[in-house]
């Protein structure tokens, strides 16, 4: 590859790069790649999608997933390079001629799932009585716990 930038869109299917069932599209990759004598910046962005289930009523549902990275790939490590705040820094052999990105695209997709998973921001959630799914349904329950042990905090909060 000559030096300069070069674009590159790549595909592959979920199971190809290690990633679980819960990735129901392809993943696809743009990657921008600035080529110097001595080393290489890789910029990429990554999107599938997968199918999860709310942490609140408990439907699936499929949520976009995109992530973002750069790596600077270096044929020998210089102290200025591995600067904080910069890309990640990989050291690599000059006689390099393939860098696989498999491993690197499954990690920032893992990475990109949200810690809480709502099926939306506005989900009502299952009644904690009945357990009917309040997005469906109305239920008749009581919304006030009869649990004393929050009269307390109920005081406290004037509610």
């Amino acid at each position: 590859m000559s030096e300069g930038e070069h674009r590159f869109p790549f595909e592959a299917e979920p199971a190809e790069i290690g990633l679980g069932t819960e990735f129901v599209t392809t993943v696809r990759v743009d990657a921008v790649i600035e080529k110097r004598v001595h080393q290489i910046l890789l910029r990429a962005t990554v999107r599938s999608a997968a199918t999860f289930e709310c942490d609140r009523c408990l439907d699936a549902f499929t949520r976009d997933l995109e992530a973002s990275y750069a790596i600077l790939y270096v044929t020998e490590a210089h102290p200025e390079e591995t600067q904080d705040g910069g890309p990640e820094v990989q050291v690599i052999s000059p006689d390099t001629n393939m860098i696989d990105l498999d491993e690197d695209v499954r990690q920032y997709l893992v990475l990109a799932i949200p810690p809480k998973l709502l099926c939306s921001s506005g989900c009502k959630g299952l009644c904690p009585s009945c357990g009917a799914n309040r997005n469906r349904v109305a239920c008749s329950c009581r919304n006030e716990s009869d649990d004393s042990r929050w009269d307390a905090l109920r005081e406290i909060s004037g509610n």
